[in-house]
C-alpha cells in the first residue's frame, strides 16, 4: 500500500508544480481488503493523519491472473462499494499471454549488457494489459 507516499502528501505544503497521485494498493483477500473500510470511514491513518475517500485518487487491485475464485467473486461487490463512496477502482491485469510472449522475446538474454538498458526503456510494458485502467480495452 502507498501509505508512505500518502503520508508525504500530507507532510509537506503543496507547491503548484507538484503533481501527486495517492492510491490505496490492495489485494482482495483477508489482509488487504480490510483496509478499505477504515478508508471509507475516514479512519485509515498515514503517519498520524487520517485518510478519507476524497484524499485518495484511486484504489488499485493488481490481478496476477491466478487468484482464487472467491477473490474474483468479491470484485463486483468491491466495485459497488467503491462507487458508492466515490472511490475510483482500477483493476490492473497482466497482458494476454501472446502479448507478454512478444515482449519477453524482445528481452536480451541474461548476461547481455543490453538487458539492463532494454529493461529501463520497457518498464511500462504491463500497461498494455486489459482492464478498467485502459479505456479502450474491455474490462
Amino acid at each position: 500500500m502507498s501509505l508512505g507516499y500518502a503520508a508525504g502528501f500530507f507532510a509537506r505544503a503543496p507547491r503548484r508544480a507538484d503533481v501527486r497521485i495517492v492510491t490505496l494498493n490492495m489485494g482482495l483477500v483477508r489482509d488487504s481488503l480490510p483496509m478499505l473500510a477504515p478508508l471509507i470511514e475516514g479512519r485509515l491513518v498515514a503517519e498520524g493523519r487520517p485518510l478519507r475517500p476524497a484524499d485518495v485518487d484511486a484504489v488499485v487491485f493488481s490481478d496476477p491472473g491466478f487468484e482464487r475464485a472467491h477473490t474474483y467473486a468479491l470484485l463486483p461487490r468491491v466495485r459497488r462499494m467503491c462507487a458508492l463512496h466515490g472511490l475510483r477502482l482500477i483493476v490492473l491485469q497482466k497482458p494476454e499471454p501472446s502479448v507478454a510472449a512478444v515482449t519477453l522475446r524482445q528481452l536480451p538474454p541474461p548476461g547481455d549488457p543490453a538487458r539492463a538498458a532494454w529493461a529501463s526503456r520497457r518498464m511500462t510494458w504491463p500497461s498494455i494489459g486489459r482492464g478498467s485502467c485502459c479505456p479502450s480495452a474491455p474490462g
